[in-house]
Parts: C-alpha cells; structure tokens; sequence
C-alpha cells in the first residue's frame, strides 16, 4: 500500500487496506500527529517504510508509467508451474528453487 497524501485522516484507510504482512510505504508527510493503531499494526505483522528522497512529479509518474510492465511481469510469475503425476520427483525438487507455485496434475 502507497500513502502518498500524509493526511492524517487516511491513516485509517491506509492502513485497513494492508494485508497481512504486507508493507505500507509513506510517501506523503505532515508534521502533526496521526491516528495510529499499533495493536492492529502488530498483529497483522505489516511493515511500515518511509520514503523521503523523490524527485516530485518525475519520480511518481515514472512509477506510474512503468506499472503495465510489473504488473505483466508479476502474472507470469503468479501463473503456476504443473507437473504432471508421472513427474512427482521432479516437482518436489522444483519447490526448492521455483519462482512460482509449483502444483501437481492429474
């Protein structure tokens, strides 16, 4: 999860929308306080990371424009490797070094 405005108010949005052990990255900043349920936080196992050094608006918007290409490189990786029954042994020496869900099938 990206917060990028640094408005208090989104703390509550922000961090809801993390999943579990997911990262919030903050981008965004304001010098007062903020509403933080360190609890929910905690038992959720999320990372929260700041970042401070971008070069505003480039940085963001070669982010934004590089999406498509991650995006379509992270579904190939997501697309699971089959081996088939008669293949067994060769996918359980596939888990130790498999860049995507290996599965067996039938």
């Amino acid at each position: 999860m990206f917060e990028t405005s640094g408005a208090p108010a989104a703390w509550s949005t922000s961090t809801g929308a993390v999943d579990r052990a997911g990262t919030l990255l903050l981008i965004g900043r304001h010098d007062g306080p903020s509403p933080v349920n360190t609890h929910d936080l905690v038992q959720r196992q999320v990372t929260v990371t700041g970042s401070l050094i971008y070069d505003h608006p480039d940085d963001f918007a070669s982010a934004l424009a590089d999406l498509p290409a991650v995006a379509e490189a992270l579904v190939g990786l997501m697309e699971p490797e089959p081996f088939g029954l008669d293949r067994a042994a060769a996918a359980f020496d596939a888990v130790t070094a498999a860049d995507r869900k290996v599965w067996l099938a039938p």
